[in-house]
């Protein structure tokens, strides 16, 4: 219908129906894109992030609502410098009370961490507050 559009995601509302219908879904990360969504951002965990039919789509919207680019004829300026280090979070946490994260998926997690971390990057624990505790 169309080629790019403005989504929520808070546990997977954008990421999860893309990887399924073969679209490109992005949450962005806390504060990223500078648009509050006000008393519903479900404890900051909401988002908002765009939904394309592809990565460069995804890509040049993320940069227009990041305001990183002025201009659509401006994509350079999207691009990274080079390759650097990161911060990056780990949580193994469920989100929902009474819902516990299995073992493969957290196990999927650590190891992730383990390589981001191996690779220079700066891996910490942070369980964010949820809607259930």
């Amino acid at each position: 219908m169309v080629p790019i559009a403005l989504g929520n995601d808070g546990m997977g509302s954008l990421r999860i129906p893309a990887a399924n219908c073969g679209l490109v879904g992005l949450k962005p990360g806390y504060g990223t894109v500078p648009a509050g969504i006000g008393n519903g951002d479900w404890f900051g965990m909401s988002e908002n992030g765009p939904l394309a039919t592809t990565v460069e789509d995804a890509r040049l919207m993320f940069a227009v609502l990041a305001g990183t680019v002025t201009a659509v004829a401006e994509t350079e300026a999207i691009r990274p410098s080079g390759p650097g280090t990161r911060t990056i979070a780990l949580s193994v946490r469920s989100p929902l009370a009474g819902v516990a994260v299995g073992r493969p998926y957290a196990s999927a997690a650590r190891e992730a961490a383990e390589l981001l971390a191996g690779a220079g990057h700066q891996v910490r624990r942070a369980d964010p507050r949820t809607p259930c505790g």
